[in-house]
């Protein structure tokens, strides 16, 4: 562990002026920010930190990686996506997740920004040492300073169920951001992957219906608004991005283009096959206006998507990753490298451009 020490002396905190410290609303029980202005947030994903000897170069380049994207973007709340480490014994030289889930932990706290995660199909792997109830527990670890991860409700499916709540002065909740456990797999193929269950999506709906009840209290005209965060995509990025793609790559009446590529093998998104039907649902009760996913490391695409049913669409992006280890000769590609910010306004609209980690260029 000595190198990665070294390592971790590198990691300097960020300079911002007007720290948002966040604090527990006592009605809705959930981290909350006070802000009348902006909010930044940058999400990062899929950084596969492996923790062992065959990964330190590239565990190396993904922990400069984090720092400089955070140096430069300076936001308010980093979430990351899944996949923090990657404890995949011939790529990493170990299969100790535990050790590279404290050592990621460890940058992040280093930087001195509030953050928070949602968990990847790599960060748990079947063979790995750790469960996810272990990770759970070291991102619960009270000598975290910024870490807000939340294990969530014990009655659902899943760790890191929890929402993270962004408010005016005024007492309004302009944007409550979900974070989900999209789960791992779905039975014992590599490339068959779970998503939000039923329990998580009856969740959801019963804190939007509770959440807008208390806005309305506190003087609230509009349905609350939110966003959602999590790491395996949905069917509907892949439907969304197919139909785009046999248009000519132009905009349709279910589909409108924003910005990015999908430059997985044959254009494809690697979406979770189980799962409720989170999409549908989140159209149904009209508060979900983005959805920001991980997991396909070099798809960076972001599309507005009705999935047919009219005129109530949901921005979908899919976030840039990091990834230096768990792709073959993926520490050679750039253009796909770097990390998804998201502006929210003072009136719960938002902005979301990519950033290129290798020139800070901006894709939106």
């Amino acid at each position: 562990m000595t190198k990665y020490m070294k390592l971790l002396k590198r990691v300097q905190a960020v300079k911002k002026d007007n720290i948002i410290i966040p604090k527990t609303d006592n009605e809705t029980g959930y981290y909350t920010f006070v802000s009348d202005g902006e909010f930044k947030i940058l999400q990062l994903t899929d950084v596969h930190i492996g923790g062992g000897f065959l990964s330190r170069k590239k565990d190396a380049l993904a922990t400069e990686a984090i720092a400089n994207l955070t140096r430069y973007t300076k936001p308010d709340l980093i979430i990351v996506t899944g996949d923090m480490v990657y404890p995949i014994l011939f790529q990493s030289g170990t299969i100790d997740n535990l050790r590279a889930t404290r050592y990621f932990a460890e940058i992040m706290e280093r930087l001195g920004v509030y953050w928070t995660i949602s968990f990847g199909n790599h960060d748990a792997e079947r063979m790995s040492l750790g469960s996810k109830a272990e990770l759970s527990e070291i991102y619960s670890d009270k000598n975290l300073k910024y870490c807000l991860y939340k294990r969530g409700p014990e009655n659902i499916d899943g760790y890191g169920n929890q929402i993270i709540a962004i408010q005016n002065s005024c007492g309004i909740i302009t944007q409550a951001v979900f974070i989900f456990d999209s789960q791992s797999y779905a039975g014992w193929g590599l490339r068959n992957y779970d998503n939000i269950h039923k329990n998580q999506m009856e969740w959801y709906e019963s804190e939007i219906i509770r959440l807008n009840a208390i806005n309305r209290g506190r003087g609230a005209e509009e349905l609350l608004k939110s966003l959602a965060f999590f790491h395996i995509p949905l069917k509907e990025q892949k439907n969304a991005w197919q139909e785009y793609s046999e248009n000519g790559k132009k905009d349709t009446l279910n589909v409108k283009y924003r910005f990015g590529v999908a430059a997985e093998k044959k254009g494809n998104v690697y979406f979770g096959e189980g799962g409720a039907d989170v999409f549908k649902i989140m159209l149904k009760t009209g508060s979900t206006h983005g959805i920001f996913t991980g997991h396909d490391h070099l798809n960076n695409f972001s599309v507005d998507y009705n999935g047919g049913f009219g005129d109530r669409y949901i921005r979908i992006t899919a976030g840039m990753s990091i990834d230096y280890l768990a792709y073959p000769g993926i520490q050679k590609k750039h253009s796909q490298r770097g990390g998804t910010v998201i502006t929210v306004k003072n009136d719960g609209g938002f902005d979301v451009f990519g950033l290129r980690l290798i020139d800070y260029g901006v894709l939106e």
